[in-house]
């Protein structure tokens, strides 16, 4: 499908006397866009989202902007303002101000030793803040069902995972380990999704901001470390200084449960992701995956 015109949203918004300078595509799937518009009365930058029925994921951007609000005021992470959500001509859409920064992929590589201790312990900082925005009950936020932690994770497996095999997987892995995760109690706000395009530096190296909390759940705080410790340079020296400490000695145990989770999630067929599959499955006694047909 084509991008819809997205000047009468912005009309329906800021009003007719509006004018896009520039518009430019920042990420785009099948009926999905995210889009940085610059314009002019007002003159502002601002970042629209649209999605269609067809998107790959579903899109409650309601749900996304409420929990935007949640970490600008719970947190002292900068976090943009929403300028409107809704739907407008059967697209959902949300709008909110543009917070300029570098993605942490590209100012990584431009850091010396002490430059990149000082970003980890911002970046560690600003994932305690997160975690610390605590929830009576694991699942959906605002959810009103009390389940344990051990079913809302083997529900999340559900809902990430839509290959019906490694689903399969995923789910034998979580009740194999159980016991692991049966003292869980402590449900927080979990992103989901930090990884290097999600983290924004300004050019003097201080955070910008955290994107895209459209994953976000109340889980356990480790389901986010696990994943970012798999990635490359997403955790480095100063990071766990500056997130307050490591988690308890379980956590190694339940890390690569966690990191298969996001394998399966992703299920690239890619050489690495394949290779890191396998060493995860190798690690957990688990048959190899070798495809993820």
């Amino acid at each position: 499908m084509t991008l819809p015109d997205i000047l009468p949203l912005l009309q329906q918004t800021f009003g007719f006397q509006v004018e896009i300078l520039n518009a430019q595509i920042v990420n785009q799937h099948d009926d999905y866009w995210v889009l940085i518009a610059e314009l002019s009365d007002p003159a502002l930058t601002v970042v629209v989202k649209i999605a269609g029925e067809n998107a790959p994921l579903a899109h409650d951007f309601d749900r996304t902007a409420l929990l935007y609000q949640l970490v600008a005021v719970q947190t002292r992470i900068p976090m943009p303002e929403i300028l409107a959500v809704g739907v407008f001509d059967s697209w959902q859409y949300l709008i909110k101000e543009h917070i300029p920064g570098v993605e942490w992929r590209s100012i990584y590589p431009q850091l010396d030793a002490a430059q990149k201790q000082g970003a980890y312990r911002q970046i560690g900082a600003a994932v305690a803040q997160i975690h610390a925005m605590t929830y009576p009950a694991f699942g959906e936020i605002g959810g009103d069902e009390a389940i344990n932690y051990v079913e809302a994770l083997q529900e999340r497996a559900k809902m990430s995972i839509k290959n019906p095999r490694l689903q399969d997987i995923m789910l034998s892995v979580i009740e194999q380990h159980e016991a692991l995760f049966r003292e869980v109690r402590d449900a927080s706000l979990c992103h989901e999704d930090l990884h290097h395009g999600n983290i924004l530096f300004t050019d003097a190296g201080e955070l910008a901001t955290i994107l895209d909390f459209e994953k976000a759940w109340a889980g356990h705080a480790e389901i986010d470390l696990a994943r970012m410790e798999f990635w490359d340079g997403m955790v480095g020296d100063g990071f766990w200084e500056g997130y307050g400490g490591v988690p308890d000695a379980l956590y190694a145990q339940r890390r690569p449960i966690y990191q298969l989770l996001w394998c399966l999630e992703y299920a690239a067929p890619t050489e690495r992701h394949l290779r890191d599959t396998r060493r995860l499955c190798e690690q957990l006694g688990l048959p190899a995956v070798v495809s993820f047909d």
